[in-house]
């Protein structure tokens, strides 16, 4: 009995000298949480009187409901920043503050004088820690509750949310304060403290940054897909991906509790076990231990180094494999920071500026490593590069095409119907069995570039690049990413690109249109979402069980294509489902769009039916007049080079500007309506011309076609007057060649 009062005796002993530490918290919890969330509730009950007024007496009260509720949620929810920003503040003052005598020598001699254990003394300062947080949290949290019960916004949902997210956050706490503990302990001096407790928190990202940066400057093949730099070993990190995943209805927050709190316990165990053999001279050192000083000073200097030449390499454009740049500006700036970094450590190691001279070695050692580490990469010691998972340790694959262009967007919603990105829903839904055809895609590509100093190389002579993700899944449950280029002018590239783009699996696994998820959105009534068909120039709006049915025939259609199928075609139209999403404070719009290419019969058949389907972009009955620009570019050019060849020395810079390439343009006005109408067949949206990975329509940019429409029609309601269009290159009519070409 008489230990465990003299327990409550110290408690209550200590919490006197950290008043200021427990205003702190009363100020941030019990005013400014609760104030921050009357005034919150406030604004919005400011607009009851309108919306009554507007709604009526039972929807306005109702709406007002709801805005209060979503307020609450929004506050006592782990969407408030704040309640963890307070939390990490808190935690780090705290610890610091709690175990500052340990930067004194007078007052650890005086504790150490007292008739308390250590183990006891440590003990009483880490409960009062916690003390200082969780009291005040929990009045300030139930002052909060009151408030927005008394409006109504207190309902069994936000007090879950408010409970789920007080016990993260606590668990959140603890790993914060304990890492400040530890930052304490092996620190002798309150500005070093706060120095480790930061060092603590962005090393790990520090290091991760930095291979992904070398990754990315050395190797051809990199892929941003699969690289998190995001710290696994910070609580930050923890709470935030679960804030996240819990926003969209994932995540496990059990999990998400048990690992904040591993994380803090095996902090607190190391905090603890330093405490004990902290000796009593670290007070004002600027490390309390000297034995790993060496190693702490070495891994802080190394990263530092490397991390300065990736931002030199930026500064100059250094790339190797683009071939620009020069290496040397990075090499001196890696070693001017390596003994800086060495000396300047040291010197806050002793407080004295003699440092500067001590310990050269550690120099030698850091530079040392600095550059078996830039060798590593520059050499690709390891083979990323050259690296090509067996076809027996993959157990599927994905193949992400390139981002190609779509007037109205091309979203990807997974089967929650959130938003996501082609990669990640390919990951999700793609799993390509015929591994040996993407793996001998990767082996072609790279072969291809070994002729190739570097990647800038590659372009201007007869082959087409693009750059696609691969993904093998390996059965050791490792994800491989890599980003090949892939020559769309090779017909064994060609060949292999059908072989994986006419698989079922790959067409399920990339087309939105072609798995279930676009269909359920549809079926669901309460969704906002608007469905139409069109060709940018005209659209048609479908209502839901004509969305539903045209995607059905889609989903048909699709599977019988392929990747060389589509290059030789252009699209007729498409389906566009558009999707407005709404969030708490917010709303997002979303367009998918389907294409619609002549070769999809059943689609085709059906919007015949219906009146929708048009055989040609422009309706010929829609068009006034049509005017053709031919720019005679080639003629030009020739003409150009005659005259500056005849010119000789005369040529100065005020007779090359003095050039008009304009006397050579010649121009057609049709109105014919047989002429017309040939027109209307084979002109197009500049948008749906050019080279794509998908596409190999180019455009003629010999001609440029304007059309002025016929006031009132449907093409000059959507479209306005006048049109800007293109002829697909080797489509122009004989009639307007012939009378746009230049004649002298």
């Amino acid at each position: 009995m008489t230990s465990r009062n003299s327990f409550w005796a110290r408690l209550f002993e200590n919490n006197k000298r950290r008043i200021w530490v427990w205003l702190l918290a009363g100020f941030s919890y019990l005013l400014v949480l609760p104030a921050a969330l009357a005034m919150a509730i406030s604004r919005e009950m400011a607009r009851k009187d309108y919306l009554i007024e507007e709604m009526g007496d039972v929807l306005g009260s109702q709406i007002m409901q709801e805005k209060v509720i979503e307020v609450a949620a929004g506050f006592f929810g782990l969407k408030n920043v704040y309640l963890a920003f307070f939390a990490a503040i808190l935690a780090i003052i705290s610890a610091i503050q709690g175990f500052s005598y340990l930067y004194s020598k007078k007052k650890i001699d005086f504790y150490m004088g007292m008739p308390v254990r250590r183990r006891r003394r440590f003990m009483v300062i880490w409960l009062n820690g916690i003390l200082v947080y969780l009291i005040p949290c929990v009045l300030g949290l139930l002052i909060s509750g009151l408030i927005a019960a008394s409006h109504g916004g207190m309902t069994s949902s936000v007090a879950g949310e408010a409970a789920l997210a007080f016990g993260l956050l606590l668990a959140f706490y603890l790993g914060m304060y304990h890492l400040a503990i530890l930052a304490v302990m092996l620190t002798g001096n309150v500005v070093i403290t706060c120095l480790g407790t930061v060092v603590f928190l962005l090393y790990e990202w520090a290091v991760r940054m930095m291979i992904q940066s070398y990754q990315e400057l050395f190797f051809r093949f990199f892929s941003y897909e699969g690289i998190d730099v995001q710290p696994r070993l910070s609580p930050i990190t923890i709470l935030t991906r679960f804030a996240q995943m819990h926003e969209k209805g994932q995540g496990n927050a059990l999990v998400t509790l048990l690992n904040l709190l591993l994380f803090a316990g095996v902090i607190w165990l190391v905090s603890y076990m330093c405490y004990l053999r902290r000796p009593a001279e670290a007070a004002g050192r600027a490390m309390a231990f000297r034995f790993p000083q060496a190693f702490i000073k070495i891994l802080l200097v190394v990263p530092a180094a490397l991390l300065s030449g990736i931002v030199v390499a930026q500064i100059v454009n250094y790339s190797p494999k683009h071939g620009s740049g020069s290496v040397g500006f990075v090499i001196f700036t890696m070693a001017v920071v390596t003994v800086v970094s060495c000396c300047l450590i040291q010197i806050l190691y002793e407080f004295d500026i003699v440092g500067i001279v001590h310990k050269k070695h550690h120099i030698l050692i850091s530079a040392a490593a600095v550059a078996v580490i830039f060798i590593v990469f520059r050499l690709d010691v390891f083979g990323y590069d050259t690296y090509i998972p067996s076809v027996e340790s993959v157990s599927s694959a994905a193949l992400i095409p390139p981002y190609e262009y779509r007037y109205y967007g091309e979203s990807y919603f997974d089967e929650n119907w959130e938003p996501v990105s082609k990669t990640r829903y390919a990951e999700d839904n793609m799993y390509l069995t015929d591994v040996g055809a993407v793996n001998k895609l990767m082996k072609v590509s790279m072969e291809e570039l070994e002729e190739y100093e570097d990647l800038s190389s590659m372009y201007g002579d007869d082959k087409s690049w693009y750059e696609v993700t691969v993904l093998f899944r390996l059965n050791n449950k490792r994800n491989v990413y890599r980003d090949i280029y892939v020559n769309v002018n090779n017909p064994e590239t060609v060949r292999l690109l059908d072989r994986i783009e006419g698989s079922q699996e790959y067409i399920g696994g990339i087309y939105a249109g072609a798995s279930d998820h676009l269909m359920n959105m549809l079926a669901q009534e309460d969704n906002n979402i608007s469905v139409y068909y069109g060709n940018q120039i005209y659209e048609k709006k479908l209502d839901r069980q004509e969305g539903r049915e045209l995607l059905a025939l889609y989903q048909e259609d699709v599977r019988d294509t392929y990747f060389s199928k589509l290059r030789e075609s252009i699209p007729a139209g498409s389906l566009r489902i558009s999707v407005e999403k709404k969030y708490s404070t917010y709303s997002s719009y979303y367009n998918t769009e389907v294409m619609i290419y002549p070769f999809f019969t059943n689609c085709v058949e059906y919007l015949k039916e219906r009146g929708y389907y048009m055989e040609h972009h422009i309706d010929p009955e829609d068009v006034e007049r049509i005017q053709i620009t031919n720019y005679n570019n080639s003629i030009s050019i020739e003409k150009q080079e005659q005259w500056q060849e005849s010119m000789g020395e005369e040529m100065t810079e005020e007779k090359i500007t003095s050039w008009n390439s304009s006397d050579f343009w010649r121009y057609i006005s049709v109105e014919k309506e047989e002429e017309v109408k040939e027109l209307c067949e084979v002109i197009y949206p500049q948008e749906w011309l050019g080279r794509s990975f998908h596409m190999n329509a180019q455009e003629d940019t010999d001609y440029a076609v304007t059309v002025y429409f016929k006031s009132g029609s449907q093409a000059a309601k959507n479209n306005g007057s006048v049109g800007n269009y293109r002829f697909e290159n080797g489509k122009v009519p004989q009639f307007v060649a012939d009378a746009t070409v230049y004649q002298e």
